[in-house]
């Protein structure tokens, strides 16, 4: 398909050229996490390493929930439960229970216990097949073994938020996609990616809000996106522009590529007062063709997968891929799509899900022939 945009071509290749289709998982209606386009999340929703099971939440219900790709079945592995009327505190019967507050008199709000949930908004298996849960409201992380049974979880301290990614680093420690704020700057300003220990320290933080969120008075809508590779190097990129930033394991830059492409629309810029919290734009996050993944698809591929929002002239497909090798070479771009990348097994064969959430496709990424 090709496309002229301003006097420029733009030529739009189909899905199915670039990714083979190796098996299709229809997903049942009653573990769907999005019956609505447009409606699902993109950090809902995440692949185990074996590629047998996926991890999803379900925001009507607040649960966290697992599913066999192979068998069909599904459980609960962090539920919501009000149980404010218990008196909880570190005594000799609950010494696991975990605390916003350090009062030992607190009474236990909302989806507070080891195995429970308060607005879920990030699932992320590792390679070892244990599962990172981000829990909004009780600010914390909690980690779940390959079998679903609660290991451990850390609070988050009160300058970052609840993480929308996060990764096991090679050294045991904890890589969290979340802001840490900068209270010298008015708007959404500070770092993006943070290094934890397992026991929540915060040890390192960088990838900072990238200059274009100042120049567009950008308050809101600015988030980070990162994956890692096998040797820990970590691929960072950010909503708001279709830059990739390159950090080696020690969180220190080593390089950027990614010419803006032709299907690029940037964000609009904002012109209300940066000091002050005003509520989003109508129509704001649909206004430019805004980043929502990374991947990193091994041996040596970077998948970045933007949303449309229908801004991309003579594309019907809601997202728009390009696949760039680690060291900033395009291999193949302009890619339409009506499925967008969340995640890679351990034999490296890619998984899409349909905007609407009922079909997981298992892929492979064909490469291009050598000219």
């Amino acid at each position: 398909m090709i496309n002229s945009i301003l006097g420029i071509t733009l030529l739009l290749v189909p899905f199915g050229s670039r990714f083979t289709a190796q098996k299709v998982f229809s997903i049942p209606s009653e573990v769907r996490i999005s019956g609505e386009k447009g409606w699902t999340d993109w950090s809902y929703f995440t692949v185990g390493p074996d590629g047998a099971r996926v991890a999803f939440i379900d925001p009507k219900r607040q649960e966290v929930r697992s599913y066999s790709l192979n068998g069909g079945t599904s459980s609960v592995m962090a539920e919501h439960t009000d149980v404010s009327s218990y008196a909880w505190g570190p005594t000799k019967h609950h010494p696991e229970t975990l605390y916003v507050t350090e009062t030992v008199n607190d009474i236990a709000r909302k989806g507070q216990r080891p195995d429970e949930v308060n607005v879920p908004i990030a699932v992320k298996y590792d390679r070892s097949g244990k599962l990172f849960v981000s829990d909004l409201s009780n600010r914390r992380v909690s980690v779940f073994s390959p079998e679903g049974t609660f290991e451990s979880s850390f609070l988050l301290p009160q300058t970052v938020g609840a993480p929308s990614d996060i990764r096991a680093t090679n050294d045991g420690n904890y890589l969290l996609s979340n802001l840490f704020l900068d209270n010298s700057r008015g708007i959404n300003a500070g770092y993006h990616c943070n290094f934890f220990s397992p026991t929540g320290k915060l040890l390192k933080s960088f990838a900072y809000t990238p200059k274009v969120a100042f120049d567009r008075n950008l308050w809101l809508g600015v988030y980070s996106l990162f994956d890692l590779d096998k040797q820990g190097n970590i691929y960072v990129a950010f909503t708001v522009e279709p830059v990739i930033y390159v950090y080696n394991s020690a969180g220190e830059l080593m390089m950027t590529f990614g010419e803006t492409p032709e299907w690029w629309v940037p964000p609009p810029k904002l012109e209300a007062s940066r000091f002050r919290i005003r509520s989003e734009p109508n129509g704001f996050h649909g206004s430019w063709t805004r980043v929502i993944k990374l991947v990193y698809a091994g041996n040596g591929r970077l998948i970045r997968c933007a949303e449309t929002n229908g801004l991309v002239e003579g594309c019907s497909k809601p997202f728009i891929l390009d696949v760039y090798s680690t060291d900033g070479k395009l291999i193949a771009g302009s890619i339409e799509s009506d499925c967008f990348p969340v995640g890679v097994d351990n034999d490296n064969m890619i998984y899409f899900l349909s905007v609407t959430g009922d079909r997981l496709l298992k892929t492979s990424l064909i490469e291009p022939e050598e000219k």
